[in-house]
């Protein structure tokens, strides 16, 4: 499977929103504790939905979009920040500062059936018992369906991909020894340490 991603999919984003892959080894499941690598001293976050998809298809209509997804889930995406920075400044690849090994915890999934409303679902991330990032899907500036029709341009979806239909950035950076939870609906979704 991949992880198809948006970025720049909030309206707190300036930027034009474009697409990226990443490889299922950035994965961090089942609360396992995140731990800031050796090549980085300024890892950065942000926290959104990602959905799973449930067949396979390309080119698909945006009207079609809704069956081609199943599934629900939070996720928080971490960024070797420095790293990034400098890669910039050298227009050398981000690859490795957005997509090493476990820099992308994610959660449980729960059935889109329990949410009425798409564009209406309430997500938040807190750090230490403190709120730090708050959103909610109606902020994005292209759907869950206009990113499954816009990315099956590009790439081919199969089912059991993952697709990241974007974050809220924190400003904040992270340091060992921090909680973090992140929350859907009010339900918690995640509860894990940095290290």
């Amino acid at each position: 499977m991949k992880i198809i991603c948006i970025e720049n999919n909030y309206l707190q984003n300036k930027e034009t929103p474009a697409f990226s892959i990443k490889p299922e080894t950035v994965l961090l499941q089942k609360n396992h504790p995140f731990f800031i690598p050796e090549f980085t001293h300024e890892v950065t976050f942000e926290t959104g939905l990602v959905i799973k998809s449930c067949k396979n298809g390309r080119h698909i209509g945006e009207r079609f979009a809704q069956t081609y997804f199943s599934e629900i889930a939070i996720t928080v995406n971490f960024t070797a920040n420095d790293v990034l920075n400098r890669n910039l400044e050298n227009r050398q690849p981000c690859d490795v500062a957005k997509c090493f090994d476990f820099s992308f915890a994610i959660s449980k999934f729960m059935p889109k059936d329990k949410f009425e409303d798409f564009k209406k679902i309430s997500f938040h991330l807190d750090i230490n018992g403190q709120t730090e990032i708050k959103g909610v899907s109606g902020e994005m500036k292209y759907s869950f369906e206009e990113i499954i029709s816009e990315s099956s341009k590009y790439f081919f979806l199969k089912m059991g991909d993952y697709i990241y239909t974007g974050g809220k950035k924190s400003h904040q950076q992270l340091h060992i020894g921090e909680h973090l939870q992140a929350f859907v609906e009010g339900e918690k979704m995640m509860d894990f340490l940095i290290k």
